[in-house]
């Protein structure tokens, strides 16, 4: 930090006094007392800035109640950086006021409490200030920021607010800012709050806010507006918990009304959550792979068959939204009907069944562990054996959209894939660890939950491994997509089934089970769930 900085209004260490205590008071003179009064006002004098040159040392500025520090930068490149090494420390406020010349980034590890927060301001003509929030440390911000750029120039090349670390404020820290200008939260960076409101405003004609990184809040509202586009990207995820969320382009300056102009758009995969969502622009841009709704709360969950199952794994709706399941310890197949009726459906001819897929015909087909076999029953309950050998410990069945079955061999860590003439072939031969789940999306990729590294899979058509979810699962089993595009999870050890968005953002959505195995959506897109204790091995 070679550069100077001046501080206007900072007292020097041989003089503690305010501004206000030197400036001397108006006064009249009484020049004449048959004459009219004349009001003469005395300037203030002039206070010649404390000029501070640091370069790696440590600046400890200690303000009071009613002063400010002015940051007056030799360049319009500069950029004032309280890292460390550089700190500010006080215990009552601090006050920032800018020239419009320079940038200032605000890193946690440089700050230190101040009880009545901290104020960021620059009113100058000239415009093109910017603050940057940029904590890369596990250091968290722990004072409320009021941030106020009123010349700060919209379209500019730096926004006039932006996040590029991972920035969290703790306690109930708020963060409040109005600026003419951009506003972006970027790719890779993130904004947590945990007790304190969060309200970011663009104020600028037509100014955007962008979202590229998450957003959090602990159960406190989020507003986030702008008077122009407001642009929430693809697989990110603004999260208010108990919290309302509010999301409006089209804004006024003052944060009222439209201006006829601004659009709000949510990005593939993105999510939105809170107690109470509020979304308004002049043109509302929605993806249909976005969710929308509430995080906060599960959907409620309730026991659909409480009896005649035993050991019950797999599980497979048919086109009338029948249900059935793999009963593992009894080899046989059970068939519920929507209103929970229950029957047997195979009651012999099968061996350890455990996954189970239907296709487009009908027709029920059924891993056996027991026997490295693949069984084919058909609507009238007929058994047959459609895939005889070539096969590894079984678990999982899936169809392609041309009648392709594919099965995971959990022994082998590999998948097969069967033609519907019975020809097997080995479509996965590496990548996998102990995999027990299949899914396809609407794309013709498959997903494998993999037990053994706790992760998800995605396969392409043409066989191209890769890691979809790396973390957030716990011993991961059956899978099944939502309507939305969505991937539910049964994590066997936590007793949960997860939500993963199609950008791969993790979620619980369902808690409080008990060994959750199978999985199966019926046409409502209701999840069904495996909730009793499975005598399986946990591997």
């Amino acid at each position: 930090m070679g550069t100077s900085l001046s501080f206007f209004g900072l007292f020097t260490p041989s003089s503690r006094k305010s501004r206000s205590s030197r400036r001397r008071p108006r006064r009249k003179l009484d020049l004449t007392p048959q004459c009219e009064q004349l009001e003469i006002k005395i300037a203030p004098a002039t206070i010649a800035p404390a000029t501070f040159a640091v370069s790696g040392g440590t600046l400890d500025l200690v303000l009071g109640t009613s002063e400010k520090v002015a940051i007056v930068s030799n360049t319009t490149s500069y950029t004032l950086s309280l890292g460390t090494g550089q700190n500010w420390s006080g215990t009552d406020g601090a006050d920032v006021a800018g020239n419009g010349l320079q940038s200032l980034t605000v890193t946690s590890a440089g700050i230190t409490y101040f009880s009545t927060g901290i104020d960021i301001t620059d009113s100058a003509s000239s415009g093109g200030d910017a603050v940057t929030f940029n904590n890369s440390t596990t250091n968290p911000y722990a004072n409320n920021f009021i941030i106020a750029l009123s010349q700060s120039s919209s379209g500019a090349s730096t926004p006039g607010l932006s996040f590029t670390g991972a920035s969290t404020f703790s306690g109930t820290s708020a963060l409040t800012a109005s600026v003419n200008g951009d506003v972006v939260v970027n790719t890779g960076a993130s904004l947590a709050l945990n007790g304190g409101a969060l309200s970011l405003m663009a104020t600028g004609t037509n100014a955007p806010l962008t979202v590229s990184g998450n957003v959090s809040n602990a159960n406190r509202p989020i507003t986030l507006q702008a008077t122009g586009d407001v642009t929430v990207s693809s697989g990110v995820s603004v999260n208010s918990g108990t919290g309302a969320l509010s999301l409006a382009a089209d804004v006024q300056a003052d944060g009222t009304g439209n201006d006829g102009v601004g659009t709000l758009s949510v990005g593939a995969g993105a999510n939105l959550y809170g107690a109470s969502i509020a979304l308004r622009g002049a043109d509302v841009n929605i993806a249909s792979t976005a969710n929308v709704g509430s995080a906060t709360s599960q959907p409620p969950v309730s026991t659909f068959v409480s009896a005649g199952l035993s050991n019950p794994l797999g599980l497979a709706v048919d086109a009338s939204g029948n249900l059935y399941v793999a009963n593992t310890g009894l080899n046989t197949i059970s068939k519920v009907t929507p209103g929970g009726a229950v029957s047997t459906f195979v009651s012999s001819g099968l061996s350890g069944p455990f996954g189970l897929a239907f296709d487009s015909s009908g027709n029920l087909y059924v891993t056996n562990s027991g026997n490295d076999t693949i069984s084919e029953v058909t609507p009238g309950g007929t058994v047959s054996t459609f895939v005889s050998s070539g096969l590894s410990d079984p678990s999982a069945l899936a169809f392609d959209a041309s009648g392709n079955l594919y099965i995971a061999n959990a022994w082998s860590n590999t998948i097969s894939e069967v033609t519907p003439g019975g020809t097997v072939s080995t479509f996965v031969s590496s990548g996998l660890g102990f995999p027990f789940g299949l899914a396809f999306d609407a794309s013709g990729n498959l997903y494998v939950s993999n037990v053994d590294n706790n992760t998800i899979s995605k396969v392409t058509p043409n066989g191209t491994v890769s890691t979809f979810v790396s973390s957030g699962l716990s011993n991961p089993r059956g899978l099944a997509f939502d309507a939305s595009g969505n991937l539910d999870v049964a994590n066997l050890s936590a007793g949960t089934v997860s939500k993963v968005t199609p950008g791969g953002i993790v979620s619980t959505l369902v808690s409080g089970l008990s060994e959750p195995m199978g999985l199966a959506l019926d046409s409502a897109a209701t999840c069904t769930s495996r909730t009793t204790v499975t005598t399986r091995s946990a591997r």
